[in-house]
């Protein structure tokens, strides 16, 4: 796989994971306990993605996509090392 593809992959996985993250931190959130809050929860999972989608994407929507290149971009290079050294040690070893 190039580079290029890897650095995809790398940039959406944690994409995938600043996304949980936030979407998980939500549900503390002042505006979202007094407005949406309901008490059952499969009404609570709908009213806090529709709070999802109304407050915190349109505020950190940039935010959200340069910190996943960021972190890909890192998690790219912590794998290239890795990879590196691996195969270093590996070919000591024969």
């Amino acid at each position: 796989m190039n580079k290029m593809k890897k650095l995809v992959i790398c940039c959406l996985i944690s994409f995938l994971v600043i996304f949980l993250l936030s979407y998980l931190s939500g549900f503390n959130d002042d505006i979202f306990r007094e407005k949406y809050y309901e008490g059952i929860w499969y009404k609570d999972l709908i009213n806090y993605f529709i709070y999802y989608v109304m407050w915190v994407l349109p505020y950190w929507w940039l935010i959200l996509l340069l910190g996943s290149m960021i972190s890909g971009i890192v998690m790219l290079l912590f794998v290239i090392v890795c990879n590196r050294i691996f195969y270093y040690f590996r070919s000591r070893s024969r």
